[in-house]
């Protein structure tokens, strides 16, 4: 039987794969398809818009499928072999690909990388025995979601490809096609799955019970769809701003890695500050932050 520490680090490990997706997924994908394929800024943002949209109405249905027909493990099998297909086709498009292409591929991707971390971010509380077990295990999987970002963001770097968005996606695939299999190798070997009561509420009154909490607490839900879409635009539109309004593409890779790099490094100041000041007011001043730095980017 594995000790309580390797179990916390076992089921961390997965997260560097998770988070490794991130990246290519948000920042590459976009310029590599706009670009190299030839589909365009406008085509590429369709596609990809209504591939989010359909990603945000499938969550859900695989949060109550997780809850109530598969085990966690089996689901997360199920995932990461479907992302694995789909990524490589998304990454590997061929000669003449058009809007549909992306569309499709990218709704397989996003609802492949729901069925893996969803189940992998609910089995904390079920392997857990306390509520400070469970801190452990969620912290275990912070420090490896941060170490997977660092990576995506050093790699295309390292191999001196990061101002080459379809080359940087290349190397991200064969980073991923290593270590998914492997972490989750090691997960399913060492780590117990334990048994779980199984959620016997009906799909309907799950959305009813939903419906009334985001009605109950629509302020903090508008608060956060709005947080999350400002955090999405300067990711997505890094690349094209770097080579069409700063005009300095043979820096693009330094300037992403001190984009990204700089925000995981600050990370331990804003912990720090939300237990000196509250995470509300902590959470605040960061905005203020935001605007204040997307602003002087306009000039």
């Amino acid at each position: 039987m594995p000790s309580p520490k390797f179990q916390i680090f076992t089921y961390g490990v997965p997260a560097i794969a998770i988070a490794l997706l991130g990246l290519p997924l948000y920042v590459y994908l976009p310029t590599f398809y706009a670009q190299d394929v030839g589909l365009g800024v406008f085509g590429v943002g369709i596609a990809l818009f209504f591939a989010r949209i359909f990603d945000m109405l499938n969550d859900p249905f695989i949060g109550y499928l997780s809850d109530t027909y598969m085990r966690r493990k089996r689901m997360m099998l199920i995932g990461a072999v479907l992302l694995y297909v789909t990524f490589f086709a998304l990454t590997h498009p061929p000669k003449e690909s058009g809007i549909f292409y992306l569309l499709f591929l990218s709704i397989g991707v996003y609802a492949a990388w729901s069925l893996l971390s969803i189940p992998y971010y609910a089995l904390s509380s079920d392997i857990s025995n306390s509520y400070h077990e469970n801190t452990h295990f969620s912290s275990s999987r912070e420090f490896f979601n941060i170490l997977g970002a660092l990576l995506a963001l050093v790699l295309p770097y390292y191999f001196k490809v990061a101002e080459d968005a379809g080359a940087s996606l290349f190397v991200l695939w064969d980073a991923l096609s290593i270590i998914l299999p492997l972490s989750l190798l090691l997960f399913f070997l060492f780590l117990k799955e334990g048994k779980r009561r199984k959620n016997s509420v009906s799909l309907v009154r799950v959305f009813k019970h939903f419906t009334l909490e985001m009605m109950e607490s629509r302020s903090v839900f508008l608060a956060f769809f709005l947080n999350n879409f400002a955090n999405a635009i300067p990711a997505t539109l890094f690349l094209f701003f770097i080579s069409f309004v700063v005009e300095a593409k043979d820096a693009s890779g330094v300037l992403l890695l001190l984009y990204f790099g700089s925000g995981v490094l600050s990370l331990p100041l804003w912990i720090v500050l939300s237990k000196k000041i509250s995470k509300k007011t902590a959470w605040l001043i960061s905005r203020g932050v935001r605007v204040f730095s997307s602003f002087l980017c306009c000039f």
